[in-house]
């Protein structure tokens, strides 16, 4: 006990010397200079380290922002922390110590001094009779100048959530990775007494070139329990509503299948026979041949969605506050960096490639009923949008409902990153609902600023349809028109904000339709010729060969160009580089990638385009739409129970990644049953008893 005790007191260095005044101060300052010469950090930001990892030094003055319970419990605290005499030390008392952050932790003298987590796990098992422990992770941003240079659109914490959540109206510069320390206290401390510890240390410190501090803290122990309210209730009702309703769809579906359905209504059966899990899933892995030729376009949807979630893994390792780190942030950044994972760190074009195929796929079927309509009348076109507005709402309304209300009470260890999402859903999901959400605020589902995009450039598709109707060479111009109109909007906004770091380009520039519609506009493009060559071959001989087989090298060295000729972090060399590459390379990605699609689907995709048509691929790609909903509460979930600190390494988070997708995938089955197969049934029985199209028939199963 003795020999621990002396290595524990050592370990804390300016942390212990508010529990262990007796510490030989050489060591601590020995420690502290060996800090500031390797660490790479300056002098004011090393005084904030000393004082935030001293926060229980400050209750010994009496503050009367807090309870008297909290500080006479922590008083107690330190007082059975008896440095003269180790032996007499309270085993709860070291425990409570051993379970707080401390300064330095490991890998310090390299950079990694920003998490110091301690351990929750220990410190929720404090019993001494009086109090129990209590974990509390604080955060704490600080405000750094701006450095002049060029920003990516890679995202990371939005300042203005954080300053929402701190209820503070100051716009400043903050790090994206905060300072994150662990506290073990007593529970008679609440989330507010520690807050106001650290906002008396802030509002008084001395140091030479004083910075702007916001912090956020979370406390847990092991009575902490979330409370309902009547919204939570209301998402229970609901979702019990629709479990139900599918459960009874599954029980007569299965009936159904194995018997006959004569003991029951055929417009009972078909009403509640659409609902089932059972009819859902077989459909779902039921594959039939693609007489189209767009199979191949299922393999795109799937990789896509893989590519996107595997970028997003990476990310959150990089530009979220969990997990902790045991190596420094450039160490990981240089992970990135390596030219084998410009892949990963150039992963936004598989954002394109949905775009692309979404309205390729639009194009070609809208324009098959376009043409037997003669141009459609108002009941289609009207149709046309409410049938677009339920088949993706159903499905974000119910993974909504869950972010706004039960997700809060999803496990965590040191601190809840649904919090977050929950706390800002709850004020602005119907925006979401509305699809305008990237206009204004991307806290709440910030992922869903791509089917706010979809939705506001699906709404002036019928103009262009009629067009390619009427007039084809017309509409296809015109469609052309609008995607180099919209490469020259994000020319000129690259020229107009090149430089500039207080200019927010994913808000400005990446999540905005005018500077996405470029992918969307060739995709109906392309769908439309593909509609019109449908059935007719491409002319035989060397000419077509040889325009193939150069496309192919075109498309591909581009897309190889696209993706490894820069790198995230790259510094490019000249300002005319940077703007070309910013305004052309999702346009460029989109008609590589719509090459592919085209020569696939001409018989002309050789073995790329066999293994992207692979039958395989086609039940996953039915899948991508929910997964992309839901996947990032996967990443949540799994970051969230993080307590300890990781040696972030390409092994760790390829594990992570692949673990991620396959779950991601897996649980995305629940929203298609739930929410999406749901409302696309219960849309079919509503239109069908106003008489706005057929009434749903019952499923009819050949007996083996």
């Amino acid at each position: 006990m003795l020999k621990f005790s002396i290595l524990l007191a050592i370990s804390a260095t300016s942390y212990s010397n508010a529990f262990l005044p007796g510490l030989d101060n050489k060591i601590s300052e020995r420690l502290d200079s060996l800090l500031l010469k390797h660490a790479d950090i300056d002098q004011s930001t090393k005084d904030i380290l000393d004082i935030i990892t001293n926060p229980v030094a400050y209750l010994e003055d009496g503050l009367t922002e807090v309870s008297q319970q909290c500080q006479k419990d922590v008083l107690s605290y330190t007082s059975s922390l008896d440095y003269e005499n180790p032996l007499n030390i309270k085993g709860w008392a070291l425990k409570m110590l051993d379970a707080t952050g401390k300064l330095l932790p490991p890998s310090s003298l390299q950079g990694a001094f920003i998490d110091m987590p301690g351990n929750v796990d220990s410190c929720l098992q404090i019993e001494n009779g009086n109090f129990n422990g209590k974990y509390c992770l604080t955060m704490v941003y600080i405000q750094q100048q701006s450095q002049p240079g060029l920003k990516t659109e890679m995202p990371g914490m939005d300042p203005n959530m954080i300053l929402q959540i701190l209820g503070q109206s100051t716009n400043i510069v903050i790090w994206q990775n905060p300072l994150k320390l662990g506290l073990c206290i007593p529970n008679s401390c609440t989330t507010t007494d520690v807050y106001n510890i650290y906002k008396n240390i802030f509002t008084n410190m001395t140091i030479q070139e004083p910075e702007q501090v916001a912090h956020y803290t979370e406390c847990k122990d092991k009575d902490s329990s979330v409370e309902f309210t009547s919204s939570d209730y209301v998402a229970i009702a609901v979702f019990a509503v629709v479990g139900l309703t599918i459960i009874i769809g599954t029980i007569l579906d299965v009936a159904v299948y194995h018997f006959d359905d004569t003991w029951i209504s055929s417009r009972l059966l078909a009403s509640l026979q659409g609902f089932s899990a059972h009819h859902v899933i077989r459909k779902i892995f039921h594959v039939t041949e693609n007489k189209d030729g767009l199979g191949c376009i299922n393999g795109i949807r799937f990789w896509s969605m893989v590519w996107v979630i595997v970028g997003h893994t990476y990310m959150r390792f990089y530009f979220e506050a969990t997990p902790f780190r045991n190596n420094p942030l450039p160490s990981f950044q240089d992970i990135l960096s390596s030219t084998s994972l410009r892949l990963i760190s150039n992963a936004t074009p598989s954002v394109d490639s949905f775009f692309l195929i979404g309205a390729l796929l639009l194009s070609y079927l809208t324009m098959k009923e376009v043409t037997k309509l003669k141009g459609g009348n108002i009941k289609f076109w009207s149709l046309f949008y409410v049938h677009r507005y339920i088949r993706l709402t159903g499905a974000l309304a119910g993974v909504m409902l869950f972010y706004t209300t039960l997700m809060k009470f999803m496990p965590y260890k040191s601190m809840s990153i649904f919090n977050v999402e929950h706390l800002a859903c709850q004020n602005s999901w119907w925006k979401n609902l509305l699809y305008f959400n990237n206009f204004d605020g991307l806290d709440c589902m910030g992922h869903t600023w791509y089917m706010a995009n979809d939705m506001q450039m699906f709404i002036i598709t019928p103009v262009i349809f009629v067009l390619m109707y009427k007039y084809p060479i017309i509409g296809n111009l015109f469609t052309a028109s609008l995607v180099l109109g919209s490469v020259g909007w994000r020319l000129a906004l690259e020229l107009k904000h090149y430089g500039d770091a207080e200019y927010d380009t994913f808000k400005g520039i990446y999540a905005k339709p005018w500077t996405r519609f470029a992918p969307y506009g060739i995709g109906l493009i392309v769908g439309n010729i593909l509609f019109h060559l449908k059935g007719k071959d491409l002319p035989k001989g060397m000419v077509t060969n040889t325009l193939m087989l150069a496309g192919w090298l075109i498309s591909l060295g581009s897309m190889a160009a696209i993706i490894y000729g820069f790198g995230l972090f790259d510094v490019f060399p000249h300002k005319a580089a940077y703007v070309t590459y910013q305004t052309v390379f999702r346009a460029a990605w989109s008609i590589c990638l719509a090459f592919i699609i085209f020569a696939s689907a001409k018989g002309y995709g050789g073995p790329i385009g066999s293994f992207l048509s692979w039958n395989m691929w086609a039940p996953l790609a039915k899948l991508t739409y929910c997964c992309y909903l839901i996947h990032f509460i996967v990443l949540n979930y799994v970051n969230s129970n993080i307590s300890y600190r990781v040696t972030v390494s390409q092994p760790l988070v390829v594990f992570y990644a692949i673990s991620n997708v396959i779950i991601a995938m897996g649980a995305s089955l629940i929203p298609v049953v739930m929410f999406e197969n749901f409302s696309i049934h219960l849309e079919k029985i509503i239109f069908g008893a106003l008489g706005l199209s057929k009434y749903p028939q019952p499923i009819k199963y050949k007996k083996e």
